[in-house]
């Protein structure tokens, strides 16, 4: 069964220097993870899209979900952190498959 983690870099647009390291974090740890066979997507999201707050609840710049659920929020997180969120997911999903 092969998995797709889904990663969510909410935040303004264009994005603040926050918002950009937050979403450079996430890029670079899909990026490690796809050397060790485990695929990854980032997508940046406008914080203005309809519908996220209904999704999220209230959101502070930046925010990242995990397979749809929000892990950070307003904060950058370390890139070792955005690694165990993915492979936190992907362990949930294995559970549930």
């Amino acid at each position: 069964m092969n998995l797709v983690v889904k990663i969510e870099v909410i935040g303004v647009s264009p994005g603040c220097v926050n918002c950009k390291r937050a979403e450079d974090n996430a890029r670079k740890v899909a990026e490690k993870l796809k050397k060790e066979g485990i695929e990854v997507t980032v997508e940046k999201v406008d914080i203005m899209s309809p519908g996220l707050i209904d999704k999220y609840g209230l959101l502070m710049s930046p925010s990242m979900a995990v397979n749809g659920v929000l892990r950070v929020n307003g904060k950058v997180p370390y890139e070792g952190v955005v690694e165990r969120f993915v492979k936190e997911a992907l362990t949930r999903e294995r559970q549930l498959g």
